[in-house]
């Protein structure tokens, strides 16, 4: 057993990332799993209720744009690469894809995706009807190259959203993320944009971990009373499921929104929400989320894929939310099996 986890003050200079304000309700030590890496602070804002690493993401958000540029021909990496990854990415495009379709909101849409990677679920939506699908991603150029070359994504955009002539008003039916929203430095800015690049009664649609989930509030509640004990300490961090961001590209997860959250971006930018609802862990693949689980690594491989298929059955750690913009200017372009629904954890 270690000696107690000293809590870091509160620094003045803290401000959220959402809602900008600059109340903390609690703050946390987590512990990297790493050794020699230390530790590092998660708070909760007074204001919003957020979730989020305490850091310099102001900072962050102009390393970010200055790094668009630089982009990587990163290696192929046994496990993120692997035919059952591709597999894994393929099922949740065909889910996300299908529910997307069920609310109307496909067949006949332009449809952009944040952060579309390979471009499986733009595929997806083509294959289902879209009138039009088009990317954004930034950073690694083996995903952008498999989507424009092996799924025939023509319209991939590397450039941010402050470039108004790529990015005109208006432009979409439907903006998506997957996976996207945790790593975002500034939350309001991307929000705000997205909403912009919508047309009137256009649909907001994203899908990311959530604050609210069981092993999420379990592993605050490790880091915030049973933070003496190391051992515990590090499982908390690994449930909070927020990293310390150390070169600010995107690849930590630095902030976790909840349901709270989605009614406070409704709200601000005057959204409709359709729906808030936790769901399974599905973006990997039962043997790659083992491989990253503490607990589980130590594990045979295939033990280990076998525990966590149990796991993911049971547990629903990912938020999936949508919310529709401003009545359409022609009622029959918005879709008229969306009406309100109450969010569900």
């Amino acid at each position: 057993m270690s000696s107690p986890a000293p809590t870091p003050a509160i620094p003045t200079t803290f401000e959220c990332k959402l809602c900008r304000s600059g109340a903390v309700a609690r703050s946390y030590v987590l512990e990297r799993p790493w050794k020699g890496r230390g530790r590092y602070l998660v708070v909760e804002c007074g204001g919003c209720g957020l979730v989020q690493n305490l850091y310099d993401w102001r900072l962050a958000v102009r390393v970010q744009q200055s790094e668009r540029d630089n982009i990587l021909d990163r290696r192929r990496d046994a496990l993120w690469d692997s035919s059952a990854e591709l597999d894994a990415n393929e099922e949740k495009a065909r889910e996300f894809s299908s529910d997307l379709d069920a609310m109307g909101l496909v067949k006949g849409r332009r449809i952009l995706e944040v952060g579309c990677g390979k471009g499986l679920f733009l595929r997806a939506c083509r294959d289902l009807g879209a009138a039009e699908v088009t990317g954004q991603d930034f950073f690694n150029k083996r995903p952008i190259d498999f989507a424009r070359d092996e799924l025939g994504i023509t319209d991939l955009r590397t450039v941010g959203f402050e470039d108004r002539a790529v990015w005109p008003d208006g432009e979409f039916d439907v903006v998506c993320s997957f996976d996207v929203v945790e790593h975002v430095h500034d939350l309001f800015d991307f929000f705000g944009q997205c909403v912009r690049v919508l047309k009137p009664g256009g649909v907001l649609y994203h899908a990311t971990p959530g604050s609210d989930s069981v092993s999420n509030r379990v592993g605050r509640v490790l880091v915030g009373h049973f933070g003496s004990v190391k051992k515990l300490r590090t499982t908390g961090t690994s449930l909070v499921n927020l990293q310390d961001d150390d070169n600010f590209r995107g690849g930590a997860h630095v902030s976790l929104l909840g349901v709270a959250q989605v009614d406070w971006i409704a709200a601000r930018f005057g959204l409709t929400a359709l729906k808030a609802e936790y769901v399974s862990s599905y973006t990997y693949s039962n043997r790659h989320y083992a491989a990253l689980v503490p607990g589980l690594r130590s594990l045979p491989a295939p033990l280990g894929a076998s525990v966590f298929a149990g796991i993911r059955r049971v547990v629903r750690n990912k938020l999936v939310f949508a919310a529709r913009t401003g009545a359409a200017t022609n009622p029959a372009e918005a879709p008229a099996s969306l009406g309100a629904r109450p969010a569900t954890r």
